[in-house]
């Protein structure tokens, strides 16, 4: 009698027939379906617009607050960190807003403000923010925390977008878009992340 080693198996041919299509199948419907997944560029968008596609906000009432908080932007700052800052939300703001909002590099101080206007910046780059005496706050918060909160500064209605630093900045600019994308109000917003 042979060992159960030497014995050689047995494979029944109705066996291989049923295995090798049902693998073949299963190659099939894998690569159908890994297919439908990719994104085909021939749409006209990215990846990068896929993940931010901007369009109007088609609440009446949320476009109006939104425009009258948001008339004009302040970004501080020559760095590539602060022109990536400005160039997203100049594409993101006209988008939502349906207008063409003027994004600047001009340090708005507190004689210059005027209603509507996002100030986005650390206390080194801007004197509005540095007058909110906010530092010890956004220094608990680290180095990717921020705060976005609606101030009156001087009896004008200003939106704050504040960070230690700037990547903080890049994380608190993209809540904000985020929060109007979603269409979420921004009237008392009082947010420290």
């Amino acid at each position: 009698m042979k060992k159960y080693s030497e014995r050689k198996p047995v494979v029944k041919p109705a066996l291989i027939r049923t295995i090798i299509p049902a693998s073949i199948l299963s190659l099939l419907i894998i690569a159908l379906f890994l297919q439908s997944c990719t994104i085909n560029k021939t749409d006209g968008d990215d990846m990068y617009k896929l993940w931010l596609k901007y369009e109007k906000v088609d609440n009446p009432a949320l476009l109006k607050e939104y425009r009258q908080l948001i008339s004009y932007v302040s970004v501080p700052g020559s760095s590539e960190t602060m022109g990536i800052i400005r160039e997203e939300l100049n594409r993101a703001l006209s988008l939502l807003l349906d207008r063409k909002i003027k994004v600047t590099d001009s340090i708005a101080g507190d004689d210059t403000l005027v209603i509507g206007t996002l100030i986005i910046g650390t206390p080194e780059t801007s004197q509005v923010i540095k007058s909110l005496k906010i530092s010890a706050q956004l220094d608990t918060l680290g180095w990717e925390g921020y705060i976005i909160k609606a101030v009156e500064i001087g009896g004008k209605k200003v939106l704050i977008i504040a960070a230690g630093r700037e990547s903080g900045l890049i994380y608190g600019t993209f809540h904000l878009l985020r929060l109007m994308q979603t269409q979420k109000s921004l009237k008392d917003i009082n947010i420290a992340e």
